[in-house]
């Protein structure tokens, strides 16, 4: 399509679904420390949930032991996606997924990550598991060296193929854990977080444009994180909407959880605490209040994404039109799209 010299009108512009934080969320990692975790959230929780909260919720599910099929090319088909699942074998948490879809709720995954030791140790079944996930990566792990490769390239190639499946099969958001443990993501041990901060906005920023579902749950971030983050989104590098509205912290933050949950609110996102690893678990309300401040960035940043647009459509276009507004009075319910997709 050639513009003409002088249009009329700006061209229209994606859009994504209107802002709308989940009311509530829940999640339990299957395990046998907690009977009523068994099997993670049960069918009868989440209907008791939709009672109480309504279908805008977000329940969360164990998709860590997901495998994929590294011969695979093209879409995931729904049945495909779902055969290569941990929920397959699991009569109750089949039973719990598919309620959640008939019943229409807000999905979330979770996903292993780089994996390591919890602590200062790590199970035989998890080394097995990441063992068997860098063989399918495409790594040797009869070589001495194959954590290293792993850490290195091999858990993102894994966790791409991880999210194209829950994808797939209608999940909104994920969170990855142990991302402390990528050699590049990590802190030096002199400093105050686990998470080197430049780093994690550099994945994150990387993140925003892997085929998986659209929205990242923070994990373990600290106050120092959450700033950078902050920062990052202020100057359009990083978009609120690719995140999900809750930030999970386990117990070991237990004393900063206070500051913790206050940089988190200021982007919107409530604070989740969660038990430890072994017993992984979580329930959390969602605040009003912070939908105030998820809006301020959501309008920062689509404005710079109007400008941006404009900018490139003027040069393009010849155009002598003014750049679009926002006005303060108007809600924004439809902005543009993400912005790694205006940056790169």
């Amino acid at each position: 399509m050639v513009l003409q010299s002088t249009p009329t009108a700006l061209p229209p512009l994606p859009l994504l679904p209107p802002v709308r934080a989940a009311r509530y969320f829940e999640f339990a990692s299957p395990t046998d420390r907690v009977p009523a975790h068994r099997n993670g959230i049960s069918a009868e929780r989440i209907r008791e949930l939709v009672r109480q909260h309504g279908t805008n919720i977000v329940i969360g599910f164990d998709m860590g032991r997901t495998t994929f099929d590294p011969q695979h090319r093209g879409a995931y088909t729904y049945d495909k996606a779902l055969a290569q699942t941990a929920l397959v074998g699991n009569q109750a948490m089949m039973e719990a997924f598919n309620e959640a879809r008939r019943l229409g709720v807000r999905l979330h995954a979770y996903l292993g990550g780089p994996g390591g030791p919890t602590g200062s140790s790590i199970t035989s079944d998890e080394m097995e598991h990441m063992r068997t996930s860098a063989r399918k990566a495409g790594i040797n792990t009869d070589n001495d060296n194959w954590m290293s490769q792993w850490n290195d390239w091999g858990w993102k190639k894994a966790a791409q193929e991880q999210l194209k499946i829950v994808k797939a099969l209608g999940f909104e958001s994920y969170e990855l854990d142990n991302l402390e443990h990528d050699k590049r993501i990590k802190a030096p041990r002199d400093a105050d977080t686990a998470m080197n901060t430049r780093a994690l906005v550099d994945f994150y920023r990387e993140a925003a444009g892997w085929d998986g579902p659209r929205r990242l749950m923070m994990k373990n971030l600290d106050v120092e994180n959450l700033q950078g983050v902050e920062r990052a989104m202020s100057r359009g590098l990083l978009n609120r909407r690719n995140f999900a509205d809750f930030h999970i912290s386990e117990e070991n933050n237990r004393s900063r959880w206070p500051a913790i949950e206050r940089a988190s609110a200021r982007l919107g996102i409530q604070l989740a605490r969660s038990h430890n690893t072994h017993a992984y678990a979580t329930t959390q309300a969602y605040s009003p209040v912070l939908e105030a401040d998820m809006m301020r960035l959501s309008n920062v940043q689509t404005q710079m994404a109007l400008d941006q647009h404009h900018q490139e459509w003027r040069i393009n276009a010849q155009a002598t039109q003014p750049p679009l507004m926002l006005r303060n009075d108007q809600p924004l319910a439809q902005p543009p799209f993400t912005m790694h997709r205006i940056l790169r």
